[in-house]
């Protein structure tokens, strides 16, 4: 049996570069989809009549409302 030709190894590695790159896209695209979720409320209120704050790295997020006493929920900063 004799070995492939040069050309086809070539053409085998350009094949290979380019099930690897689109892989690596996807990998990336999907993270992106998922990443906005890091920003998501921690379901900690604050504001309100007490006027509670919020854990270091978040600030709190109200609603829109009329109402000067809302409460709102606790967000990330990021």
């Amino acid at each position: 049996m004799t070995p492939p030709p040069r050309n086809m190894l070539i053409l085998l590695g350009l094949l290979l570069a380019g099930v690897a790159l689109v892989a690596w896209l996807s990998v990336r695209q999907i993270y992106d989809a998922i990443a906005p979720q890091a920003h998501a409320p921690t379901g900690e209120t604050c504001g309100g009549v007490a006027n509670s704050s919020c854990s270091p790295g978040y600030m709190c997020e109200y609603p829109n409302t009329a109402v000067v006493d809302s409460v709102g929920v606790c967000v990330s900063v990021q």
